[in-house]
């Protein structure tokens, strides 16, 4: 259940965007539950990257509002600035490792419907866009060189 979206608001990420151009600024939660407003601003500021992290706490993400919230935002945001998340600090001692395997398959199964992309004008999510979104994009956030896989 979301918490207070009071201090949310992705509108207000506008003056941080235009006042500090060449710092990369992640959204979390993909904006939700303003996901319009945060693709606003996503196709107004380069420097904006929009985080997937709501993902796992959609029930699990795979619904028809899911496929429309992630497309959306690969249009807005192309698929260069768009990063995987999960609202997890990590495992706590004595939780089994298989913790976050729900996420993985997620971030492995997801697809976007043919019929949300031709009803929202979304993009397919394409192998080339999953990588970018697991992790290469971050990656070249923080300019790490990730291995070969």
């Amino acid at each position: 259940v979301p918490g207070n979206s009071e201090y949310s608001m992705p509108l207000t990420l506008e003056a941080v965007c235009e006042d500090f151009p060449t710092i990369p600024i992640i959204a979390f939660h993909m904006g939700y539950p303003r996901t319009e407003e945060l693709n606003i601003c996503l196709m107004k500021y380069p420097n904006l990257y929009v985080g997937t992290s709501l993902f796992s706490r959609m029930g699990p993400g795979m619904s028809k509002n899911g496929q429309r919230i992630l497309g959306q935002a690969l249009r807005a945001a192309g698929p260069d600035r768009i990063v995987w998340g999960i609202d997890s600090m990590g495992r706590p001692p004595g939780v089994p490792a298989t913790l976050h395997k729900n996420e993985v398959r997620l971030l492995k199964e997801f697809k976007i419907s043919e019929e949300v992309q031709e009803e929202y004008g979304v993009p397919p999510l394409t192998e080339e866009i999953r990588a970018k979104w697991a992790g290469l994009n971050l990656a070249k956030l923080y300019k790490i060189k990730p291995p070969k896989v």
